[in-house]
């Protein structure tokens, strides 16, 4: 065999070997994410009203799907990605004095369903990405399932168009 073709196979074998990612957990993400240091996550107070805004990247919602499974082909997780791709999302959380704000529905069934849905479906009317003097409107908002074994807070998750800038 010619050394031509030893070099090619050992290019593509670097090329195939290099672009694979590791895959991250859950909590490492959440642990980067929180790091005030990469300014992913931000908390405003105003009164006794609480709102915190973190970035939720792709890899990271792939992580909570899979949350639990078995480990994931490549070919399953390119198609999650897929599923994440071409959109930004974040987590909003929303408190009063330190409680999530629909906990305090919490003793009237019809206030605290209409808060429930308004959380899940209807604030993404009123949530835009703002950056600068740009404005971005949140595409859809999900409320978790609170039946789901997740680790993450009651909150809601809105998908912003990626905006290239």
């Amino acid at each position: 065999m010619s050394r031509s073709y030893y070099i090619g196979l050992f290019i593509l074998g670097a090329l195939t070997l290099g672009s694979c990612r590791k895959q991250l957990e859950e909590a490492e993400y959440r642990a980067y994410l929180q790091d005030a240091d990469h300014g992913l996550t931000q908390t405003r107070a105003v009164g006794s009203a609480t709102v915190t805004c973190s970035y939720r990247p792709a890899d990271l919602l792939v992580a909570q799907e899979l949350a639990g499974a078995p480990p994931a082909s490549p070919a399953a997780l390119d198609s999650l990605r897929r599923t994440f791709a071409g959109r930004a999302h974040f987590s909003l959380s929303l408190a009063q004095n330190g409680t999530e704000i629909e906990n305090r529905y919490i003793r009237d069934a019809t206030a605290f369903t209409q808060a429930i849905v308004y959380l899940g479906s209807g604030i993404a009317q009123d949530v835009h990405l703002v950056a600068g003097t740009d404005s971005v409107a949140a595409l859809t908002a999900l409320y978790p399932d609170n039946m789901a074994p997740r680790a993450a807070p009651p909150c809601c998750c809105s998908s912003i168009p990626a905006v290239s800038t």
